[in-house]
């Protein structure tokens, strides 16, 4: 099997570089960044649509304006804060670019089965859907990279993970209904990953008795 670094995939730890620049395989191989984004981002949008017993087309041109329109946008982060942005920022605009640009050609039922109300909530929201669980993969690689094999199978290992269903289609509607930021998806995808500690005892009882 290939190295992950002679792979096209979203998961690798270049990933944001690759949606940039482009990459050269160690076979020697270029490959640009219009061609390597649509290829990564549309094995996602398939496997996606697939978990949920549907078939997809994409838009080969409203791909590209998405990523054209998300490294414009993160680049200018870079600029004025001098520091890359993180991977939730990556994310959050990348799903907002996706969304927007509404990179689905069509969504029709497939073979697979799965349960009927997942595939007429998919279809109901499909560019919606399918533009936030990649963000949502994106990030839990970077979150979980440490701690899971970074072996061909990284992938299988990061979609295991079942993302809520009520919760899943709930923002779906929100990102089909409203005009959610880029901004506020990086505060969802942040949200997501905060590991709340609870303090100590003695800490609250003071926090809380004091006048």
């Amino acid at each position: 099997m290939a190295p992950i670094l002679d792979t096209i995939t979203i998961y690798r730890p270049d990933v944001f570089d690759c949606f940039r620049d482009g990459v050269k395989l160690e076979s020697g191989e270029l490959i640009d960044a219009e061609q390597w984004f649509a290829t990564a981002v549309a094995e996602q949008y398939l496997d996606i649509a697939s978990r949920h017993g549907c078939r997809i087309e994409l838009s080969a041109a409203r791909l590209e304006e998405a990523r054209s329109l998300w490294a414009r946008d993160t680049g200018r982060i870079d600029i004025k804060t001098e520091t890359p942005p993180d991977h939730f920022k990556q994310a959050g605009f990348l799903v907002y670019w996706l969304r927007r640009r509404v990179v689905l050609n069509f969504a029709h039922r497939g073979e697979n089965a799965v349960d009927i109300s997942e595939q007429d909530r998919f279809l109901f929201g499909s560019n919606e859907v399918a533009a936030f669980l990649i963000g949502f993969r994106l990030c839990l690689f970077f979150e979980m990279k440490h701690f899971i094999d970074t072996g061909d199978h990284i992938g299988h290992d990061v979609q295991k993970y079942i993302f809520d269903s009520e919760l899943k289609f709930d923002i779906a509607t929100l990102l089909k209904h409203k005009n959610v930021s880029p901004h506020s998806l990086y505060l969802i995808f942040r949200a997501l990953f905060y590991d709340l500690e609870r303090p100590p005892r003695s800490a609250a009882v003071l926090a809380y008795s004091r006048p």
